[in-house]
């Protein structure tokens, strides 16, 4: 009986969630995903083939089918790395431009505001040179955004920009001789930034002046009700999460 029972469950199991696979073109990525207000996902990356793409947006129902597609870009590769649901009910994806395919990671970072349909309401680059991987962006409390990247194959960059994405200000922080790269950031309790990097995790002011590095690098970081953090890593081949006080302390 035991065994029957098992062998009833397991098709119940199998079949409890989904699967979706979209295929545009030749060269499909999704780089990021988020669940919407109507249930459904909001899907950011790329489209095109292995000599020039273009900066893909799908958006989909509560069960994955496609309700509409976007594509931006053209000339050379555009990539999306990072889209957030904003106050609006819009979009905003941070992503690479202008990346020639010989030169890569050469291009200019891009941030792109979409209405809910995904119908362009303003388009921002930033310049300056080399520029790879990275790339997540977050709206403030100030209806502004912040974003965080590579910049120049050598520093972590912080980026914050009005509403408009017109820019506010821009950091740039380097610790070492290799690539800085900042991979998440969250606005704080306090008005600063907390950013997971390659290095450690890093707390700005509001302002994005320094005001400690602790060594627990990651690639996602998470702020709690307490104030304190969840840091995303991996170290020696296995997967770490720890958590922290306030002040970058490990708890566990």
């Amino acid at each position: 009986m035991i065994l029957i029972s098992a062998l009833v469950l397991m098709p119940m199991l199998t079949n409890a969630g989904w699967i979706r696979t979209y295929e545009i073109n030749q060269l499909s990525i999704g780089r990021s995903v988020r669940q919407t207000a109507d249930g459904g996902y909001i899907i950011a990356g790329q489209c095109g083939d292995e000599n020039q793409s273009d900066l893909l947006l799908i958006k989909t129902d509560s069960l994955g089918d496609t309700m509409w597609t976007r594509i931006y870009g053209g000339g050379d590769s555009d990539v999306g790395r990072c889209v957030q649901k904003t106050n609006d009910g819009g979009y905003i994806i941070s992503g690479f431009a202008n990346v020639e395919a010989d030169m890569w990671p050469m291009g200019d970072i891009w941030l792109l505001k979409t209405d809910a349909n995904g119908d362009t309401i303003w388009t921002r680059f930033y310049r300056g040179g080399s520029c790879a991987w990275g790339g997540w962006v977050e709206q403030t409390s100030d209806g502004g955004y912040i974003l965080t990247s590579n910049w120049n194959s050598a520093y972590l960059l912080l980026l914050k920009t009005d509403e408009n994405g017109n820019t506010m200000w821009s950091k740039n922080y380097q610790w070492g001789d290799n690539w800085e790269i900042g991979y998440c950031v969250r606005q704080t309790w306090d008005g600063g930034y907390i950013v997971a990097t390659n290095l450690g995790l890093f707390k700005t002011d509001e302002n994005g002046d320094s005001v400690w590095l602790k060594p627990w690098a990651g690639h996602f970081v998470a702020l709690t009700d307490d104030g304190s953090y969840f840091v995303l890593s991996g170290q020696n081949n296995d997967m770490w999460l720890i958590k922290t006080d306030e002040q970058g302390d490990t708890l566990w």
